[in-house]
């Protein structure tokens, strides 16, 4: 047993920006917009900060190793953008710096000056750094535990529309199946499940591709609203909670919040960019009822009236 524990370091940066949700909830989208602020850095995906907030939520790791991991990998992964490190040049990839307006100075920084010099140029400049999760809020508590000073903006989604594109992305059983999904597994005595169904796996082993999405989302959406009610008064005043409808309907009021959240104006190329996405995207009616149509094709009706039940939720928390 070791008789140390891990500590957190001094900070490399005072701001550090998480955008966070279920996979299929436009943080990718919402990263762009953070990159078209005048300060927003474009977003580095690092598959080990979420990890260890599933590490944590299913008891595998203490508190404070958890918390201390999450900063370090943090941090270096910042102080990596002070100097052009690992720069995503890939351009069909939505990390990809050319999808930013500052992507000629992210490349500039890789001949700069690096260690305390590339330091005291980004911080002295306010840029802001930027990692998006998948499911972070379930943990949310251990990234405020890891780097007091962040900021997280949580995006979700209807659970209609939210488990019918889990669905036609393949997730019900590419979780398990497939060699090219990345999300962590658990080895139960019924079986291997993904991190979040550790303990109610075999409902997750019970049901077809179509429940397994449809129970995967309320369960990770239920998961979200535990974690977010675990946060202090502090803490909370330090997450911006957006639903994805209104990001695509009403991009202009979307963006004035988080350019307000973040204290960076937006880029003379936000209007540009909002263009190249092809939003506001006008709300179909009909659209969320041929979903439901569909997932009532194939799933349970006491999972269908769970699903029913927790979008009306959804429409009279954020009155969509």
């Amino acid at each position: 047993m070791l008789k140390f524990k891990y500590a957190r370091k001094n900070p490399v940066c005072p701001r550090a920006v998480f955008v966070d949700g279920l996979a299929r909830t436009g943080k990718f989208l919402a990263c762009r917009i953070i990159s078209h602020l005048e300060k927003g850095e474009h977003a580095q995906y690092q598959a080990t900060m979420e990890h260890m907030c599933y590490m944590f939520y299913v008891g595998s790791v203490p508190r404070e190793t958890a918390a201390s991991f999450i900063q370090f990998i943090t941090e270096e992964q910042t102080y990596n953008r002070m100097v052009g490190r690992f720069l995503n040049t890939r351009k069909g990839d939505a990390s990809s710096i050319f999808l930013s307006p500052h992507h000629e100075e992210y490349i500039e920084r890789a001949s700069a000056p690096s260690g305390e010099v590339a330091q005291k140029i980004f911080n002295d400049a306010g840029f802001i750094p930027v990692y998006p999760l998948h499911n972070g809020m379930v943990s949310g508590s251990l990234i405020f535990d890891a780097m007091p000073w962040a900021q997280l903006i949580h995006l979700c989604r209807h659970p209609i529309n939210q488990t019918y594109k889990w669905f036609e992305r393949g997730w019900g059983w590419r979780d398990i199946e497939d060699p090219l999904s990345f999300i962590p597994l658990v080895e139960t005595r019924h079986g291997t499940v993904p991190w979040f169904a550790h303990d109610w796996e075999e409902q997750f082993l019970s049901g077809n591709a179509m429940e397994r999405a449809l129970d995967s989302v309320l369960k990770l959406q239920e998961a979200d609203e535990r974690g977010f009610a675990q946060l202090s008064a502090a803490q909370s005043r330090n997450v911006l909670r957006l639903p994805l409808e209104r990001l695509l309907s009403s991009p202009d009021d979307v963006i004035r919040k988080i350019s307000d959240f973040l204290d960076s104006p937006p880029h003379k190329n936000m209007t540009s960019m909002l263009k190249e996405e092809g939003l506001p995207i006008k709300n179909d009616p009909d659209r969320r009822q041929r979903m439901l149509d569909e997932i009532s094709d194939q799933a349970s009706p006491d999972r269908v009236a769970r699903l029913l039940e927790a979008g009306k939720a959804f429409e009279q928390r954020w009155n969509i």
